[in-house]
């Protein structure tokens, strides 16, 4: 006698009927359909003919459920479907049915039956490794198709929240594409507020991370495709800088993205990052505070790349609007530090950061709009040149010394030249045997501050290097120490009198 289990349940003949109920937009057989492969306790039936999950299912046996989710049904030609689960084929027919079928059938069935967002929620519940197939053509998971074919966003957060790994929203389809750069590219809105689908798929700690992850096989993040959306469809992609009015800025939505994927990258790079600095201004004609825009755009010019330009040139043309208006007040345009938007091109651009043509191109207009700000220190005395120093800057030192030489006269609260601030380990965090050209920069602007006392120390110059030899040693920091004693060897050449 055969021991051999009979299984009474027809996996691929529910799963038929279940594909036949979403063709005909039957939906309430299919909510009958699938009770039918679900134990009771996943169920109750609520006044309004909605079957909904019981609050009892601690312990339940889904395993047919599982079985027919994942079974790859047949098309009605017999091929194999271009659904690998039954959520695929449910997100792609709810959507054609209710949102974009044109057919007469299609809208009507619509109407008379709701489509069964509940039972989306219970099948990813239930079948969370469903959550993770992708399509054979496409790649997408349920998650973008769902955003490709722009469904509610109760819908999305319900795929995100099922998924515990969140391994979705790390998952790009044939075209390379994360769902954070499928929804810039496909919605016919965007919308990144509160209940948004732009807010959903970023909320989340690895949500946020795909804010830096590029797509399309290419180095592009989703704030490129954002800027190349937002400016086309602002009509500012084309336009000169003569041709720019008075109420021509940034999209909003493009200004809190780029705030935000600044704040996730230097949160990956702070092991990296010598000081961290805060950016925060009330500004009176903008909602996102204009100096926080302009520094998480300073820092981060790789990641707009084409756009670029056009980015800076509008942001200038802001920053030259709302000094139009200070100017008849007594308001300084500055952060919370006392930083102008010279400081904060001095502070967020080195040499250490992917190169771009932004130096070039942003610190000349910048310096024109702020002749007498030149000479401005914020709350610690440093001028933009300390700044540009502490970050090696070296265009803008270059630039500064030009606009303004007795800068290099200038001390800080610290008592520190903007040379002395070189010198420091800070200063020299960035350094390297190649960089001498910073440094004859500052000494031809004022040759007499080799013999100039450092504030906090007392050392000279020269005592400064060597000290910072010896300091990197002990605390085993990187340092090319050899640089270190030619900087010194170099500057006392200048002054040898300085050693009687």
């Amino acid at each position: 006698m055969s021991t051999k289990k009979v299984n009474k349940y027809n996996v691929k003949a529910i799963r038929k009927e279940l594909d036949a109920c979403i063709r005909s937009y039957s939906w309430k057989r299919f909510r009958t359909v699938l009770k039918s492969c679900c134990p009771p306790s996943c169920f109750v039936e609520a006044d309004d003919d909605v079957y909904v999950e019981s609050d009892e299912r601690k312990e339940v046996d889904t395993s047919l459920l599982q079985a027919v989710v994942m079974d790859r049904a047949k098309s009605v030609r017999g091929t194999p479907s271009s659904h690998p689960t039954l959520l695929h084929a449910l997100i792609d027919k709810i959507n054609s049915g209710a949102c974009t079928s044109n057919s007469g059938y299609g809208r009507r069935a619509a109407n008379q039956h709701p489509p069964p967002y509940d039972i989306i929620d219970l099948v990813a519940r239930h079948v969370p490794q469903a959550l993770l197939v992708s399509e054979g053509q496409n790649g997408r998971t349920p998650l973008l198709l769902a955003i490709n074919r722009n469904t509610c966003p109760s819908i999305v957060e319900s795929l995100i929240e099922n998924d515990a790994g969140k391994k979705s929203l790390q998952m790009s389809d044939s075209r390379k594409d994360t769902p954070i750069i499928s929804y810039i590219k496909t919605a016919d809105v965007l919308d990144f507020d509160e209940g948004g689908i732009g807010h959903i798929l970023i909320k989340d700690e690895k949500g946020e991370r795909m804010l830096i992850v590029s797509g399309g096989g290419k180095v592009k993040v989703p704030l490129y495709y954002l800027a190349a959306r937002e400016l086309r469809e602002a009509g500012l992609l084309y336009l000169d800088e003569a041709q720019l009015g008075e109420d021509v800025r940034i999209p909003e939505t493009l200004r809190c993205i780029l705030v935000k994927t600044y704040n996730v990258w230097n949160r990956q790079r702070r092991k990296y990052t010598a000081r961290e600095p805060r950016f925060y201004v009330v500004s009176r004609t903008c909602d996102v505070p204009l100096l926080s825009v302009f520094a998480s755009a300073t820092a981060i010019p790789h990641f707009f790349r084409d756009f670029s330009g056009r980015i800076y040139a509008i942001l200038l043309h802001e920053i030259k609007q709302e000094l139009e208006i200070l100017q008849k007040g007594e308001t300084k345009f500055v952060d919370e530090r006392g930083n102008t938007p010279l400081h904060i091109l001095a502070l967020m651009q080195h040499d250490s950061v992917a190169q771009t043509p932004l130096d070039w191109s942003l610190w000349p207009p910048l310096i024109e709009c702020y002749p007498k700000r030149l000479r401005l220190p914020n709350e610690d005395g440093n001028l933009p040149l300390h700044l540009a120093i502490l970050r090696f800057n070296t265009t803008g030192i270059r630039e500064l010394c030009n606009a303004f030489p007795n800068a290099v006269q200038h001390r800080n609260k610290a008592g520190e030249l903007p040379l002395h601030t070189f010198l420091k380990p800070a200063g020299l965090f960035y350094a390297c045997p190649a960089r001498f050209n910073a440094l004859d920069i500052l000494l031809r602007a004022w040759p007499d501050a080799i013999a100039e006392r450092d504030g906090p120390t007392r050392l000279y110059p020269f005592q400064l290097a060597v000290e910072y030899r010896a300091l990197s040693r002990a605390r085993g920091v990187h340092a090319d120490q050899m640089f270190l004693v030619q900087l010194s060897y170099e500057l006392l050449k200048k002054r040898p009198d300085l050693c009687l």
